[in-house]
């Protein structure tokens, strides 16, 4: 707890007697802030603990909604909720009794699982992805042989919004192909053309800057 901070004597008369007001700020500005955490049943959650020590205690009336589990090596709590309801829940220094964090959680009813249901569904006629649930959100995942795929699966995720995201690639064997066919169009047997880490190099002798721009046009 802090000292007292701006502080201000105000004097005031009335019927013959003084009244002394003292006034006080950030009294209490040392105390463990509360943060509020919403999450989702059936979905685990990992919220990170910065500078915790190795070993903590964790106290609250969490346990009737959600499991918590502490990893020390990335000082990260895991929560996994199991039922709807309302708790709290204390990180504790567990060498000197200090209360470290302080979270409200409010557990709620997911619609990530319908959510996955429905992008799987619009979504089973490509091979190559995965779907799942992580940290509040439906993630895609993996790679595919077709940029039009791609454009699917992004149109797809852009309708769920802040629930859903994507990390799906073209596969190596994709990206080689584009390759082969960008080379192709271009028609010059002194420009080759190669996929590096997700992207395409052109490299070559041309006879005038007008082939090079239709090169890189292409």
């Amino acid at each position: 707890m802090r000292g007292f901070g701006n502080q201000k004597i105000i004097q005031k008369k009335s019927g013959g007697l003084f009244f002394l007001l003292l006034f006080s700020w950030n009294c209490f500005a040392g105390e463990t802030q509360t943060d509020y955490l919403n999450l989702s049943v059936g979905t685990y959650f990992d919220q990170k603990i910065p500078n915790a020590p190795k070993e903590i205690n964790v106290t609250g009336t969490f346990r009737k909604f959600t499991e918590a589990q502490y990893n020390p090596a990335d000082q990260t709590l895991r929560f996994n909720p199991k039922s709807v309801g309302v708790g709290t829940l204390n990180v504790i220094d567990k060498k000197t009794g200090e209360v470290l964090y302080s979270f409200t959680i409010d557990v709620r009813k997911t619609d990530l699982v319908k959510v996955a249901r429905e992008i799987k569904s619009l979504l089973n006629t490509i091979d190559g992805i995965s779907i799942k649930i992580a940290n509040n959100k439906v993630i895609v995942d993996g790679q595919i042989l077709l940029p039009s795929d791609m454009k699917r699966i992004h149109s797809v995720v852009k309708q769920y919004g802040s629930m859903a995201t994507t990390f799906v690639v073209l596969s190596p064997a994709a990206q080689n192909k584009i390759a082969q066919f960008i080379e192709r169009k271009i028609n010059n047997p002194e420009v080759r053309v190669s996929a590096v880490n997700n992207k395409f190099i052109l490299e070559g002798v041309v006879d005038s800057p007008e082939e090079k721009s239709r090169a890189e046009i292409v």
